[in-house]
């Protein structure tokens, strides 16, 4: 088995239960497991399902509408990348809004890309929004600290590249581990001020923001966090004070499906809970007859409920609507 082909089983086990390196799981692990928890597919098989959906689908996208793959950092990384995707002829201008996509997989599974979150694309650019798809390198190849400044670091250059074409606004979303970066990246860090009047929205999907449950799970074994490290890099620990004192004032929509984990509808609850009591604004919504997989595979149609929900709050400028709190 290759170093690559080991780190994929070892994510498996965590969001699958599968036979793997992972030999034992306690009842710790079971709030964390997205799989264990759709009903649509046998735990077993619906993450190869989700991902053979996404790559075949982004494919598609890709090759019609030919982004531009752009390289950030200092690194060769072939992940270190963000694929942009510009309006339709048909949908609107030059300056509309951008979209910011960051993808998921615990911070630790390479085998999930940027590329293969491009499936969306269509439901924006048709829409006169852009859309970039963002990437980064993962656990076991850097740290998780390292997952958090890499990411922060190719926001900054679509902030940057948004400020240079004089785009109207940013919206950060990510889905899972990825909604954990949106919010660190996207509502923690101080960015100067006319970076952090682009963010309009940030939109964590099925998102983590206290890690420190994660500590005693197998989701944390390729990880290494201890309790230390997980409360640093948590938003509703560690990070709280970046978190309320950063220049960015935008709003956070917090989605979760609703046939997700308690866990990831307690989290989306309790983050958008300490917001509002500080002044800010921030709602939670649960999207009705969604797991952890097909929220985000759905959005690849733009007549979809939640493409809609979002397309919405994009349009209003960021507003949050008094009905998504479920």
């Amino acid at each position: 088995v290759t170093l690559k082909k080991h780190r994929v089983q070892v994510f498996r086990a965590v969001v699958c239960k599968t036979t793997s390196p992972l030999k034992t799981m306690s009842d710790s692990d079971i709030p964390y497991l997205p799989s264990h928890w759709s009903k649509r597919l046998d735990p077993t098989k619906i993450v190869d399902a989700h991902f053979k959906l996404l790559r075949e689908q982004s494919e598609l996208v890709i090759e019609r509408l030919k982004p531009e793959i752009v390289q950030y950092g200092q690194s060769d990384s072939n992940e270190l990348v963000y694929y942009w995707f510009t309006p339709s002829d048909s949908g609107g201008n030059a300056k509309s809004p951008l979209f910011v996509f960051i993808h998921g997989g615990y911070w630790q599974t390479p085998e999930l890309t940027a590329r293969m979150c491009c499936h969306m694309a269509d439901t924006f650019v048709n829409n006169g929004l852009h859309f970039a798809s963002l990437g980064y390198d993962c656990v076991p190849a850097v740290s998780i600290e390292d997952t958090v400044r890499l990411v922060e670091t190719g926001l900054r250059a679509c902030l940057e590249r948004a400020r240079s074409d004089g785009l109207s606004g940013v919206y950060v979303a990510g889905h899972s581990a990825g909604g954990h970066l949106a919010v660190t990246a996207g509502a923690c860090v101080h960015w100067p001020g006319e970076l952090a009047g682009l963010i309009k929205g940030v939109l964590p999907i099925s998102g983590v923001f206290d890690l420190m449950p994660l500590v005693k799970t197998s989701v944390n074994h390729p990880l290494g966090m201890n309790t230390a490290r997980a409360a640093a890099l948590s938003p509703m620990r560690g990070l709280q004070q970046q978190l309320l004192a950063s220049p960015v004032r935008a709003p956070i929509l917090a989605i979760v499906g609703a046939l997700e984990s308690p866990e990831f509808t307690r989290q989306s609850r309790e983050l958008c809970d300490l917001l509002r009591r500080h002044g800010r604004q921030a709602d939670v919504n649960i999207v009705p007859e969604r797991d952890h997989f097909d929220i985000i595979e759905l959005l690849a149609d733009p007549a979809d409920s939640l493409s809609q929900r979002i397309l919405a709050f994009i349009r209003s400028g960021g507003v949050i609507d008094s009905a998504d709190d479920s």
